[in-house]
């Protein structure tokens, strides 16, 4: 496993709330190579690289889907599979005020993400936390990542499927 010292990236510039950070799927295509791989994005209607699962079909996910749930995806068919779930917690509820949905809990998607996930693939988790190891996964990377000053630092979480 490998800590890396952080990544620096840009404030998210989208016009939605809960985009990526400027660079992040840049820097994560060159650390993991994302490029003529099948990858699958959760929490997200659109991707430049794959598919994508949202609950909200006016973002025109490839699935229409509650990440929390069981995907209507086949097992082992993804070579990455990116989470960026809302940063929910006991203080501050993104899902409900954002996206007027449930609070998402942590783990609450991510046996899904490793059942879709080929052998050898990889789960990286965008979030506040650092994630405990996955059953059925190893620990790859912990990268922090900064978007700017005030900004709370970030939490990239990389587990590679047995």
């Amino acid at each position: 496993m490998e800590i890396e010292n952080h990544w620096a990236c840009g404030r998210p510039m989208a016009k939605y709330k809960g985009a990526y950070p400027m660079g992040f799927l840049e820097r994560l295509d060159k650390r993991i190579g994302l490029k003529g791989k099948k990858v699958l994005t959760l929490f997200s209607g659109s991707s430049k690289y794959g598919d994508t699962v949202d609950i909200k079909p006016e973002v025109n996910p490839t699935y229409i889907a509650d990440c929390r749930k069981k995907l209507p995806i086949k097992d082992n068919l993804y070579d990455v599979v990116i989470a960026d779930p809302p940063y929910d917690s006991y203080n501050i509820n993104y899902s409900t005020k954002l996206y007027k949905e449930s609070f998402v809990k942590p783990y609450s998607f991510t046996k899904e993400a490793v059942r879709v996930c080929k052998k050898g693939g990889f789960i990286c988790i965008l979030h506040q936390l650092v994630y405990k190891t996955l059953e059925g996964t190893v620990r790859y990377a912990i990268i922090p990542i900064t978007t700017g000053p005030n900004q709370r630092i970030r939490v990239l979480n990389i587990f590679k499927k047995l």
